[in-house]
């Protein structure tokens, strides 16, 4: 009597268990729902009728990337000074070309969104060769390429991440 009594006890600990277990699943459950309704309802349609996403603007000085950011720097030193473009990346051009044409296709799959633009995949590389290359924070390269740090680290993991698959 004293056996089943116990095995009866330990059921119904197991039980009571398992019904909290679900109702803490439930709740984050509705928890994302709700996150997700939240996100639907800050979206703002265009012309076309697509759903858009607020997203914090994009700083001026960061909008001149493409004009005056690193990336235009590092291109004018592979066509006009190669010892400077390996001294910056510490490799040459047709080592970088390598590596580029080895993983391209795997960071080429993930797009990011830079300050509204696609990153390419030269780009990401250069900032993660970068990175390696010199030990800067991600906050440094954040100002000498204008982009934001959280894209930048976002896009060194990715890079690193397809280096050890492919390489």
């Amino acid at each position: 009597m004293i056996v089943h009594r116990q095995s009866r006890e330990q059921s119904h600990k197991v039980t009571n268990m398992a019904l909290r277990e679900t109702n803490l699943l439930r709740r984050k459950r509705a928890a994302a729902c709700l996150q997700v309704i939240q996100l639907l309802e800050e979206c703002t349609e265009d012309e076309s009728g697509e759903c858009w996403w607020k997203r914090g603007q994009t700083r001026e000085w960061i909008k001149r990337r493409k004009e005056r950011g690193m990336l235009k720097v590092v291109e004018e030193l592979r066509v006009e000074d190669i010892a400077a473009y390996k001294e910056m990346l510490h490799m040459n051009c047709e080592t970088f070309a390598e590596i580029l044409t080895t993983i391209g296709p795997e960071i080429a799959t993930h797009q990011v969104v830079g300050g509204h633009r696609v990153i390419s995949p030269a780009a990401g590389l250069i900032f993660t060769l970068r990175f390696l290359a010199t030990g800067e924070t991600f906050r440094s390269l954040h100002f000498q390429f204008r982009m934001g740090k959280s894209t930048i680290s976002y896009i060194v993991r990715e890079v690193c991440q397809a280096i050890y698959l492919v390489l």
